[in-house]
């Protein structure tokens, strides 16, 4: 459960469901962390800590030009990740994972 003013993270490429899930999260009182998929590991922790995240909305992977992105593997690198709400792909339902 999510309290007004918590941070969110989304950690996705742009596309519907992201400009969905950003709008959501605004309605909720909640306030949007943007972190770009191009992001390491470390560059994911240091915007997450210092905006004191509370959980990350991350989408599994995707393919661009060939190549698949895994961005769950950047985000379940991070020691003591905040709660994720994991993207299988764009066709699944979010599911939680606690750390």
């Amino acid at each position: 459960t999510f309290k007004i003013g918590d941070r969110i993270a989304i950690n996705m490429q742009m596309n519907l469901l992201s400009i969905a899930i950003y709008l959501a999260i605004v309605k909720a009182g909640c306030q949007v962390v943007s972190i770009a998929h191009s992001f390491s590991t470390s560059q994911i922790e240091i915007r997450t800590q210092l905006t004191n995240t509370t959980a990350i909305i991350v989408q599994e992977s995707f393919v661009r030009n060939g190549k698949r992105i895994n961005l769950l593997q950047k985000v379940t690198a991070i020691p003591n990740a905040p709660r994720l709400i994991v993207i299988a792909n764009a066709d699944d339902e979010p599911r939680l994972s606690k750390q």
